[in-house]
């Protein structure tokens, strides 16, 4: 539904009254802008992207609510149709993702270097980092759970996000502590995708880099350590791989719970227009188990339709 704008505005004018004499029939979406995982020098696009949703594609029966992933309260907005309160929400955010695992380890190569060029040169924002993508994971699941209440109705989280900047493939780690290790980070991921599942929520996730390459983050970079002594693997080979991670952590989280990414596009729009069809059109099906009693087995419940042409994702 859109609302409908009088002649002598150019946008509608916001209702001062609140009614429930009809039920509430549009979507539900929870935009969640993760600022300790976004640069803050791409706040900018961040703001953009989510306004261009809020404005453009945000219909005025559907609710929205928008919260942030370091747990800023005060920035947060509730549930609501008001497309000014959510932009006065948007406007107050500001990423604060830490340093490039590279640069990081490039910085402490630097450090380090003159005192004993053969020591590891390890990343010494570590534990910080994984503290963030375990945060930041934490808020998928809380939203996820607190959306399980809703039922009989498609469910959405739109998440902007640079993706989890920790390799989440290397689960043997000598450094690592039991609290900020891989496995322990890969466990939580998984245990995100379950609780979507069970709460029907889908992550739709954008990139706010866009079209990104890993020079972008190096361009005030000098020199890089050298690669003969114990900064190897520190380069832009390194970036291109941590882009690679991120963007895979995006990817996965949309792929499980039923979403889409959008990385590597300048094309929000098609993005976003796409999110609201797939949330316009779908089907609430339920499952029965065969037996009144648990077993303690998992059932394999498949979807299928008789149309060709067409791709089912449930």
């Amino acid at each position: 539904e859109r609302a409908d704008r009088p002649l002598y505005s150019l946008r509608p004018v916001e209702p001062d009254v609140q009614s429930n004499e009809r039920p509430f029939d549009g979507r539900v979406y929870v935009m969640i802008l993760d600022d300790l995982h976004v640069d803050a020098l791409r706040t900018p696009r961040v703001k953009q992207f989510a306004r261009q949703f809020i404005e453009r594609n945000l219909g005025a029966n559907d609710l929205m609510a928008v919260i942030s992933t370091g747990g800023r309260a005060a920035d947060a907005q509730d549930f609501t149709s008001s497309k000014r309160l959510l932009l006065n929400s948007v406007d107050k955010f500001m990423g604060r993702k830490l340093q490039s695992v590279t640069l990081a380890r490039n910085d402490q190569y630097f450090r380090q270097v003159d005192i004993d060029p053969t020591a590891p040169v390890n990343d010494p924002y570590d534990t910080e980092r994984a503290q963030n993508a375990r945060n930041m994971l934490d808020t998928l699941r809380q939203v996820a759970d607190w959306l399980g209440g809703i039922h009989g109705r498609r469910k959405t989280k739109l998440l902007v996000s640079e993706g989890i900047d920790y390799d989440l493939s290397d689960v043997i780690r000598k450094y690592d502590a039991p609290t900020s290790s891989a496995t322990t980070l890969l466990n939580d991921l998984r245990d995100t995708v379950a609780m979507t599942a069970r709460a029907n929520v889908s992550i739709y996730s954008v990139d706010p880099r866009g079209l990104a390459n890993a020079g972008e983050d190096a361009i005030g970079v000098s020199s890089f350590a050298d690669q003969n002594d114990a900064g190897a693997g520190i380069g832009l080979g390194s970036m291109n791989n941590e882009l690679r991670l991120s963007q895979d952590s995006l990817r996965w989280l949309s792929d499980e719970s039923g979403g889409f990414a959008a990385p590597n596009t300048n094309d929000t729009r098609a993005a976003f227009d796409r999110i609201v069809r797939d949330n316009s059109s779908y089907y609430v099906l339920a499952y029965y188990p065969p037996t009144s009693k648990p077993d303690g087995k998992f059932h394999r419940i498949e979807v299928k339709v008789n149309r060709p042409g067409l791709t089912v994702r449930a």
